[in-house]
């Protein structure tokens, strides 16, 4: 097991994708920098290939693709459970409700900059994820009937509980009134 403070500025001033399940991936994934560490969230982003990181707070055992991921994964697993490789106890972590914001987290604390996030769509709209076979779709997780205006609030944490947060930029969606969108420069 890895403690945490061994991640601490590993990337500093190295892009990060922080990927995750919502249906803008598909259009964000195409934008990102070649040379950004990728941070998959639970199983999303291994969709569209190499991830140096997998996050996840949701449990591997409640989900048959995720536990399959978690052994075949070649990169870090970061999680709170058995199956992470890293252990998060060195710091104070941002402890909220989504895997994406440990991801988007850790990637801060990796001294990353810009940390973009990818296919984070609230869980709004007629199709809330990328991948409509997901098996980790549960409609009656709160999760995923959360008023948008509470996705906010918490995403607006990230300004007290990451490092850095002014380096946090949204490819696309709602969370670009929070943290701003980040243009590609071609």
């Amino acid at each position: 097991m890895i403690p945490v403070a061994a991640l601490e500025g590993i990337h500093t001033g190295r892009p990060a994708a922080v990927l995750g399940g919502g249906p803008s991936l598909r259009a964000d994934f195409p934008r990102l920098p070649d040379h950004a560490v990728r941070l998959s969230v639970n199983q999303h982003g291994t969709r569209y290939g190499r991830c140096e990181f997998l996050v996840y707070l949701d449990s591997p055992n409640l989900h048959p693709s995720m536990l399959r991921l978690m052994l075949e994964f070649p990169g870090l697993r970061v999680g709170r459970d058995h199956w992470s490789q890293v252990d998060l106890s060195g710091a104070a972590w941002w402890q909220e409700l989504f895997s994406s914001q440990l991801a988007a987290w850790l990637a801060c604390f990796m001294g990353c900059e810009p940390v973009l996030l990818a296919g984070m769509d609230c869980y709004q709209g007629d199709q809330m994820y990328d991948d409509p076979d997901c098996e980790n779709f549960n409609p009656t997780n709160a999760a995923y009937t959360l008023p948008l205006d509470m996705h906010l609030a918490s995403w607006r944490k990230a300004f007290q509980k990451c490092p850095h947060p002014e380096r946090i930029r949204a490819m696309s969606g709602p969370l670009a009134s929070v943290f701003g969108d980040w243009q590609t420069k071609s």
